[in-house]
């Protein structure tokens, strides 16, 4: 086996992983609050862990690639874009971005990270996880609104309309969990 069928594979798996981090992220770690058993929380934190330390390790890679291209020809996209096997290994985590927006992967892990633990810890207190759901999806909102990390216009749009639908989400979460003392609907 070549190589560059290794580096096609490993990178495969990586962006598999990538696609997978928020649901395992949530699932991972809201097994630890339940306990079914001890087998099962052992493999919830060896998934959690192994995920975000990959995950994280090939975000710093790709960094360091990026500043590398930046000391050596002052863009940041002439190594990540134009280097076949940078692209081909690492290019699942930065193509969806702007070249000089490579980094918004490592923000973007850290938006799912925060959110995967308000949901998977805060079950118990519907209005603390409700509020802070809320104020993380306002943040991510306004930053990727003002930043606009992504290709072109047309994805921009597409990913800031699915920040705001996100944000309207959770919105209707806080209403649903009565932290207004809203009057219960008595119909059935």
């Amino acid at each position: 086996m070549t190589t560059l069928n290794l580096s096609i594979r490993s990178a495969l798996t990586l962006s598999q992983v990538l696609i997978g981090y928020p649901q395992m992220c949530i699932l991972c770690l809201w097994e630890l609050t339940q306990r079914d058993s001890v087998a099962e929380v052992i493999l919830g934190l060896f998934f959690f862990i192994s995920m975000t330390v990959a995950l994280l390790w090939a975000a710093l890679k790709v960094y360091r690639i990026a500043r590398r291209s930046v000391s050596m020809h002052k863009n940041p996209a002439y190594i990540l874009y134009s280097d076949p096997s940078a692209l081909n290994k690492w290019g699942f985590l930065y193509v969806q971005f702007r070249a000089t927006a490579y980094y918004f992967i490592l923000p973007l892990l850290l938006y799912i990270l925060i959110k995967s633990l308000f949901i998977a810890f805060a079950q118990p207190n519907g209005t603390i996880q409700a509020i802070a759901l809320v104020i993380i999806e306002a943040v991510f909102l306004i930053s990727v609104s003002i930043l606009r990390p992504w290709m072109d216009k047309k994805t921009n749009a597409f990913n800031i309309s699915i920040a705001a639908m996100n944000f309207l989400n959770v919105i209707f979460l806080l209403v649903f969990t009565a932290v207004f003392n809203q009057p219960v609907s008595s119909r059935a």
